[in-house]
C-alpha cells in the first residue's frame, strides 16, 4: 500500500503553526495564509493594510472577510483604542492559536473590546502579531503605520504573535 511520509523538519527560518490551526476545517484557505503570513514575522511585526493586500494580492474586501473569519475563529482580537486626538482607533492582533488569542482578549479591559469587525467610526492603526506591545519599527522598515489607506477603510496597521 501505498504512503506518504512528512520529511525531516528544518528550523531555521522558518514557523511553527499549531496542529489545531493546520487541521481546522472551519478556517478557510485565505484566512490560513494571512495568518500563517503574519505570524511568520517577529511578534509585534506591524504592517498597515494595504501592504498586506499588495503582499497577498487580496483586494479591500477580500481581506476585510477574511479578517472577520480569523475574528469570528479566535485568531484575531481587534482592540479599540483612543488616540492622543481623542478619537477611536483599531489595532488587530494575529494569533497562531486560539488559546492565545482567548487569553489575550481575556486581558484587555473592556472599554477596548468589540464584537463587530466592520462597524465603527475612527480609523484602524492595522495588523499586529501577539499580544504584547509592538516593537518600534526603523526608519528604513517598510512596516510603519499609515495616516490614511486607500482601501478605504481608515489609517490600519497590522501585528502578528
Amino acid at each position: 500500500m501505498s504512503k506518504v511520509v512528512a520529511g525531516k523538519s528544518l528550523r531555521k527560518n522558518y514557523t511553527s503553526i499549531s496542529n489545531e490551526l493546520i487541521r481546522s476545517s472551519q478556517i478557510d484557505d485565505s484566512t490560513f495564509r494571512l495568518i500563517c503570513w503574519m505570524t511568520s514575522h517577529e511578534e509585534g511585526f506591524e504592517i498597515n493594510f494595504a501592504s498586506i493586500q499588495n503582499a497577498l494580492g487580496y483586494g479591500r474586501d477580500k481581506l476585510r472577510k477574511i479578517l472577520k473569519n480569523a475574528e469570528t475563529l479566535n485568531y484575531l482580537v481587534r482592540r479599540k483604542i483612543r488616540t492622543n486626538g481623542g478619537l477611536f482607533d483599531f489595532e488587530y492582533h494575529i494569533f497562531k492559536d486560539n488559546d492565545s488569542a482567548i487569553a489575550f482578549r481575556e486581558s484587555l479591559p473592556q472599554e477596548e473590546l468589540t464584537s463587530d469587525l466592520l462597524s465603527g467610526g475612527g480609523s484602524t492603526r492595522g495588523v499586529k502579531t501577539g499580544g504584547g506591545s509592538a516593537a518600534s519599527n526603523g526608519p528604513n522598515s517598510k512596516c510603519r503605520r499609515s495616516r490614511r489607506s486607500p482601501t478605504g477603510i481608515g489609517t490600519h496597521s497590522t501585528s502578528c504573535y
